[in-house]
């Protein structure tokens, strides 16, 4: 018979206390800007109080109100400034694109909310030194950073976000409500400050990245909260902060973080790639994969069991964690897989499934004064490791698996019979004290883990029911500081009103007007840089620079050129577009001259060139590029040179 469950100490009682006030209480922002002299321009919603609208500089009309948000990033001097918007809701049908070395922020104390929809659209943060604060985001909205030095606070991303569901109508297209994208490049120096995922169907935090480099680095998370994150509908894997996936991570802080209720874990990074200096302290994963109903895919390769990780903790390499609480989630507390070179310390697991597991080649493990209180088994579980080292680990109630034989409080060695994980625990040193059972605590010596292994044991029980020593929980803290730089603006250039042929005409440089220097289907800049008329154009981290992009049927551009003696030319044109099947027309003076085939590139951002051949009279004459057929293109430059001999 199983000896009878007892009653969480006072300490225990104590933790689980702080972790529901936590979840409670209100976060107030706390915010202290640099650059407070920078000038400011104010932006009314169309639903705003009265006396708001009659203040600002520019007023929405709540149809598309990037219009009047990009006009006054636009508005603002190249080195930078405040956008302040006001109570109500601005409607983005599209991306959000802030200047560099700006400040898009709430103003007063009365909630604003940023609604964007569309597929992928965001508050898009390709431009450094960029600072997000006091916004509610709504509809498909998320904010995806790809450029260094930001900072978001007190942002709550919740609810009516829809989440990551492919192929599905309520498709987000973003992997996170916060989500960073490292492609072929190094983004670095990110803060955020009292940020909330909440009830939503996809990741709270991502970061996510590929090529080379990929690398995402000196990166802080104070008082952020991801709660309810995921989904029946949404990605599978949804965890509250999802820190590696793809991406390299080097140099990440994570101080009084809060992850409840998520749909798989609470702090998540998976195993492979570069993961260096990561730091955890003083966070909570409370009650985390309760809620998954994933039924498994025994058909893939390898099969994918329902319920995996649904752990507090998730980690793999290079991480320390400090001072970490895990309460009630339903498969581990702390889960450590494949790769190594972590430490815990004074780290307490109450009530989860299991509460420290270590497996599948794990080395150079180290965990000092931790404990586990009322795991639903296992209070450590342990195979195929090598160098661990428990020094001071207490575990009070552990009921053990009545499945497995030996019957013990702790395991080494065993895997569900799965012989390519199920290997023993050696070269370790293992000080454990146990209460609250009478079972052994650890099987030595047994098949799963037999005693010539290099290992030390230090076995120790007790009947005492105490927790161990009371923990005081480190308070809330003040907010990080605001680092005062001096940016480097990234000034736009002044569009040339004439190109000179021969010559490159970057795709960016075209006419102004709606009819007269383009034609563009879709209201505002969906790439949210450069300009701020209606044609999309975004930066691309791979030719550091702009293109033309988003291309539908029906679009064109007008460049006015001067050709320096009459002939014929080539014009070479840069391309990128992963489909088959598109081309459109170039149109020297009123002529068409033919069409250029756009190849099938493999990605938006993998360019080509190619040519076309084009008779040019001398002098001034547009030339038009009509994208009847080449929808999902994106356009880097145009060089118009002589045609060989």
């Amino acid at each position: 018979m199983d000896p009878p469950r007892l009653s969480a100490s006072p300490f225990v009682q104590g933790l689980v206390g702080f972790v529901v006030i936590l979840a409670l209480v209100a976060v107030p922002m706390v915010f202290a800007p640099p650059g407070s002299e920078a000038p400011t321009i104010r932006v009314a919603a169309a639903d705003a109080p009265e006396e708001a609208r009659a203040g600002a500089d520019l007023v929405c009309d709540g149809v598309d109100d990037r219009v009047e948000i990009h006009r006054a990033f636009a508005a603002l001097p190249r080195d930078g400034g405040r956008i302040r918007l006001t109570a109500g809701t601005f409607t983005c049908p599209g991306n959000l694109g802030p200047a560099p070395c700006t400040i898009l922020e709430r103003e007063g104390t009365i909630e604003t909310t940023v609604a964007i929809s569309g597929y992928y659209h965001s508050i898009k943060i390709d431009r450094p030194y960029t600072t997000i604060c006091s916004l509610r985001i709504t509809d498909r909205a998320c904010v995806r950073i790809t450029a260094s030095h930001v900072r978001v606070e007190d942002v709550l991303a919740e609810e009516t976000l829809r989440g990551y569901y492919p192929g599905m109508p309520g498709d987000m297209g973003g992997n996170g409500a916060f989500f960073f994208w490292a492609e072929n490049r190094v983004i670095e120096d990110f803060v955020f400050y009292r940020c909330v995922a909440r009830e939503i169907g996809t990741h709270g935090f991502n970061m996510n990245g590929r090529g080379e480099p990929r690398l995402i680095r000196n990166v802080r998370f104070v008082e952020c909260s991801a709660v309810r994150c995921g989904d029946d509908r949404g990605h599978p894997w949804a965890t509250g902060f999802d820190f590696h996936e793809g991406n390299d991570l080097v140099d990440l802080a994570v101080e009084r973080c809060y992850a409840a209720g998520n749909w798989e874990s609470g702090f998540h990074l998976e195993t492979g790639g570069r993961q260096e200096g990561i730091r955890l302290v003083d966070c909570i994963p409370e009650g985390n994969g309760w809620r998954n109903t994933n039924p498994g895919d025994p058909t893939a390769e390898p099969p994918v069991r329902a319920a995996f990780y649904m752990a507090g903790y998730t980690f793999a390499r290079g991480t320390y964690l400090v001072d970490c609480l895990s309460v009630h989630n339903r498969n581990y507390g702390f889960y450590d897989e494949q790769d190594g070179d972590n430490a815990l310390e004074r780290c307490v697991d109450i009530g989860s499934g299991y509460g420290y597991k270590f497996c599948k080649n794990v080395r150079n493990v180290s965990l000092v004064d931790c404990v586990s209180v009322d795991a639903a088994n296992w209070a450590f579980r342990a195979a195929f490791a090598d160098d661990l080292r428990l020094e001071y680990f207490c575990q009070y109630n552990a009921p053990g698996r009545a499945d497995v034989a030996p019957r013990v409080q702790s395991v080494l060695g065993w895997y569900q019979g799965e012989p390519q994980y199920e290997r023993p625990v050696t070269n370790s040193r293992l000080e454990i004290t146990a209460s609250g059972s009478t079972l052994p605590v650890l099987n030595i010596g047994d098949a799963y883990n037999p005693n010539a292994r290099g290992n030390t044991c230090a076995l120790a029980t007790s009947d005492e029911t105490d927790a161990g020593p009371d923990r005081t929980p480190i308070p809330v803290g003040p907010p990080p500081p605001v680092t005062r730089r001096v940016p480097v603006p990234l000034p736009t250039p002044p569009v040339p009103p004439v190109h000179p042929v021969p010559g490159r005409i970057q795709a960016e440089d075209y006419l102004p007007g709606q009819g007269t220097g383009f034609w563009d289907t879709t209201a505002g800049n969906g790439g949210a840089a450069y300009r701020f008329d209606d044609v999309d154009i975004e930066y691309t981290p791979s030719i550091d620079g702009h293109n033309v992009g988003f291309i539908r049927p029906g679009e064109w551009l007008a460049y006015e050129v001067d050709v320096s003696r009459g002939g014929r030319y080539v014009a070479a044109l840069r391309l990128a577009c992963p489909h088959e099947g598109r081309s459109f027309q170039v149109e020297p003076d009123g002529r068409a001259a033919g069409r250029v085939t756009v190849p099938r590139t493999g990605g938006f951002e993998d360019y080509v060139t190619s040519e076309l051949p084009l008779d040019l009279a001398p002098g001034r004459q547009p030339i038009v590029l009509r994208f009847d057929e080449a929808r999902n293109t994106n356009l880097d430059w145009i060089e118009v040179r002589p045609a060989p001999p």
